[in-house]
């Protein structure tokens, strides 16, 4: 086992979805009131399970824990 879906969304993959959502709702003039970061995470397995996390990290979050 190498850990939960979501764990592999480290802070550096989170800036970049940041980011990229940025400039996505900049191009699209839209706020960021519009942007939510939500995870999927698919686990095999019988029966398989897919497990949404809504909300999973905010653009606050990850720009505060840059230390």
């Amino acid at each position: 086992m190498f850990g939960s879906p979501e764990a592999g969304i480290d802070r550096r993959k989170r800036r970049n979805l940041i980011w990229a959502a940025g400039e996505y709702l900049r191009r699209a003039g839209l706020d960021w009131d519009c942007a939510r970061f939500d995870t999927v995470s698919v686990i095999l397995g019988e029966p398989a399970r897919v497990e949404l996390c809504k909300d999973a990290f905010s653009r606050r979050s990850a720009t505060a824990d840059r230390s």
